[in-house]
């Protein structure tokens, strides 16, 4: 097949936010040594994430290399993403509905705490103090809000008690189509990790249905602006980009000034950060209704959204503030080639579209005339593979 005909299969259907490129430089990347879930990232209906303690670190080394050969690498992924994708053109041109394609894509990511049992040498060997040190110890300056036990000169977050009992040592994340499928890699891993690790907890997670799917629980478009790594990401018009070692270690442009005094091993690999946050969706709604923005030519309904719109930089359709202002345009939201075409110098004061405590423009300002500063803004750019969990909300409470 021409490299054509695949850069084709990789696009379609067109609303993936990440297109890899169909000739990336196999010289420089190892796909099947790279997990799939940080390029290009795992096609998923259901993902359930298995976080677990070593208790033989003996019997678990031997069992790890029994479950390697099924961690989904990006080789594999990108399989899987040809095969979904030609599936549903075929479908598309029978006029017939979208198929399911059976999936289990397994990643494994490993704590600093894992080191010291597997007997993998001093954490420094990899050159990254916030993960060795774990989450909770940054916690406070994340602006995670005090727990119960929290007193004036101790402070601990309010996080789920499962988190803060157990010395977690590593996840294994599993993504796949269905919630059956989920459950049978649940007794796969329990299978071949028996008698060498515990999982002492599972957190669900599961794209929500039609006519939601692709929205979090707010109720907005979320992951269409991923960065997109050179040489391995074809860039939609406007959409961020970075070196990839921004993304994988041992690749040009790391930013970690230590990062050639890692362990050789380390390359390929990436540094994952597990967030479980909660949602006050009536809340925030009612807080919506209570604030709506105050201008004549809106409906009631519009100048709601409009209040959401200025919170998040976006729509709830995706459509960026910076190109539609006042009312929500969702073909553009819904378009990968007009949705991160912006770079908010629309507003020729600055914030009279977009204000600068907007979600989206606080975590990416993406335009300066500074070229260090644009390098650091470069540099700060993660991929985010955020999934919803828990029930859908059914009545909204005032």
């Amino acid at each position: 097949m021409s490299s054509t005909d695949d850069t084709m299969v990789l696009t379609a259907p067109p609303t993936r936010s990440t297109i890899p490129l169909s000739q990336a430089d196999s010289e420089t990347f190892d796909f099947d040594d790279i997990q799939g879930d940080v390029y290009p990232s795992f096609p998923k209906n259901f993902e359930w994430f298995f976080f677990f303690t070593i208790k033989n670190p003996k019997a678990f080394k031997a069992d790890l290399a029994n479950f390697i050969p099924k961690i989904a690498t990006a080789a594999k992924t990108l399989e899987a993403l040809k095969e979904i994708s030609a599936a549903k053109i075929t479908a598309s041109n029978a006029h017939e509905s979208k198929p399911t394609i059976p999936l289990r894509l397994y990643q494994m990511a490993l704590t600093g705490k894992s080191f010291y049992p597997l007997g993998l040498g001093a954490t420094e060997n990899i050159r990254d103090k916030y993960w060795a040190d774990g989450q909770l110890v940054d916690a406070y300056d994340l602006g995670d809000r005090p727990g119960s036990e929290s007193t004036e000169t101790k402070y601990e977050p309010d996080w789920d008690p499962v988190w803060l009992k157990h010395q977690l040592h590593g996840v294994i994340l599993c993504a796949t189509h269905s919630y059956g499928e989920c459950q049978l890699a649940e007794i796969e891993i329990k299978k071949i990790f028996k008698d060498s690790m515990n999982i002492v907890n599972i957190v669900k997670g599961r794209v929500r249905d039609e006519p939601e799917r692709g929205h979090e629980h707010f109720g907005f478009n979320d992951g269409i602006s991923q960065p997109a790594m050179r040489g391995l990401v074809n860039p939609h018009p406007g959409q961020l980009q970075c070196d990839p070692g921004v993304i994988l270690i041992g690749h040009n442009g790391e930013p970690n000034p230590e990062a050639s005094s890692r362990a050789p091993w380390t390359k390929n690999s990436s540094m994952m950060v597990f967030r479980q946050l909660k949602q006050f969706v009536p809340e925030f709604n009612t807080f919506l209704k209570k604030n709506p923005t105050k201008l004549e030519k809106l409906t009631e309904e519009q100048a709601i959204a409009l209040t959401g719109a200025k919170l998040f930089g976006r729509f709830k359709s995706g459509a960026p503030i910076d190109l539609v202002s006042e009312i929500d345009d969702p073909e553009i939201g819904s378009d990968p080639d007009k949705n991160n075409n912006f770079n908010y110098q629309a507003s020729p004061l600055g914030q009279t579209r977009c204000p600068y405590a907007a979600h989206i423009r606080k975590m990416a300002p993406r335009f300066t005339t500074n070229e260090p500063l644009e390098k650091v803004l470069e540099q700060s750019l993660i991929i985010r593979a955020a999934i919803t969990y828990g029930d859908e909300l059914k009545k909204v409470v005032q």
